[in-house]
């Protein structure tokens, strides 16, 4: 049995929270390269999140990271992102996003706290107007 003697833990999810999907078939600069589903697709780093969590690293935090699209791919996000060195655990703790959890207490946010997300600024506007993409 693994124990996890921290009473401070963030988990992470990965997609549109520290790596961006604006744009994903389209490389440019700041753009991560990530293999996903059997190509590749470029990913935006969302800074403030990831100087966020570097910050909660520092304070003592036991950092989780997850994603809905598996253990492999988050494995592969905190690759790429640089960021192996905050996952904790032996061997960084980087897991399927649970899709299921119980508890006694009906409103979760009251034991969890709120859901934590900034707009990244840094990003530029992504253009949602598909009728100027065919000029």
């Amino acid at each position: 049995m693994k124990v996890i003697k921290n009473e401070n833990m963030v988990h992470v999810d990965i997609d549109d929270t520290i790596l961006l999907w604006d744009n994903p078939t389209v490389n440019g600069p700041g753009k991560l390269h990530i293999q996903f589903a059997g190509g590749t697709v470029f990913l935006t780093p969302h800074h403030y999140h990831v100087a966020l969590l570097k910050t909660y690293k520092e304070r003592g935090y036991y950092v989780v990271f997850w994603s809905a699209n598996g253990w492999a791919h988050a494995e592969r996000a905190v690759t790429a992102l640089e960021l192996q060195d905050i996952a904790d655990g032996e061997h960084g703790h980087i897991q399927s996003k649970p899709c299921k959890y119980l508890d006694d207490n009906p409103d979760a946010n009251s034991i969890m706290g709120p859901r934590v997300f900034c707009a990244d600024l840094t990003k530029p506007p992504v253009n949602t107007d598909i009728t100027s993409w065919w000029d």
